[in-house]
C-alpha cells in the first residue's frame, strides 16, 4: 500500500532525491545496464587524426601480448583483451597458505569504416600501450566474417 508522504519544504524534497539518485547509480553499478550486463571498467584509450591514418592507443598494461585481440568486422575494430592470473602459496607440507586467482577481460568498439582493409591496419604492442594505426580511406570486399590482426 502506498501512503502520500507531505513534503515540510524544498530541502528535504531535493535531499530525497539526491539521496535516490544516488541510490540508483549504485543499484546501476551493481546490477548493471538492465539487458544483464555489469558495468566493468574499461581500458583507457587516446585517438588521434594522423592526416591520412588515425592512432588509436590504449592502455593495458599486465598484459602479454597473446593475451590482446584485434577483429575487424561490419566497419568497426574491435580490441579485446583478456587476462587470468593464479597465485599459489604452499607450505613445506604443500598445504596452500593462500591461493588467489583473478581474471579481468575488456572489449572496446571503434567505428573505423567499411572501406577500411585489415592488412592496412597495423599493430603494435609495447610497454603495456597498443597502438593500432588505420587508414582512413581503403577499399574493403564485403564480408560478414570477422578477420582477425595479428600485433607485432
Amino acid at each position: 500500500m502506498l501512503v502520500p508522504v507531505i513534503w515540510s519544504d524544498t530541502d528535504d524534497r531535493d535531499e530525497f532525491a539526491r539521496e535516490m539518485a544516488g541510490l540508483e547509480h549504485e543499484l546501476y553499478r551493481f546490477f548493471g545496464n538492465g539487458r544483464g550486463k555489469r558495468a566493468m571498467p574499461s581500458f583507457k584509450t587516446d585517438v588521434v587524426d594522423e592526416g591520412k591514418d588515425l592512432k588509436i592507443q590504449a592502455d593495458l598494461p599486465g598484459f602479454d601480448k597473446k593475451d590482446i585481440h584485434l577483429d575487424l568486422k561490419d566497419g568497426s575494430l574491435v580490441i579485446a583483451a583478456k587476462h587470468s592470473d593464479e597465485k599459489n602459496e604452499k607450505n613445506d607440507k604443500g598445504e596452500y597458505l593462500r591461493r588467489e586467482r583473478s581474471v579481468s577481460s575488456y572489449e572496446r568498439h571503434f567505428a573505423v569504416g567499411k572501406d577500411v582493409k585489415p592488412e592496412d591496419v597495423k599493430a603494435s604492442y609495447e610497454n603495456g600501450v597498443l597502438t593500432v594505426k588505420v587508414p582512413k580511406k581503403a577499399a574493403i570486399p564485403e564480408s560478414e566474417a570477422a578477420t582477425r590482426i595479428a600485433i607485432q
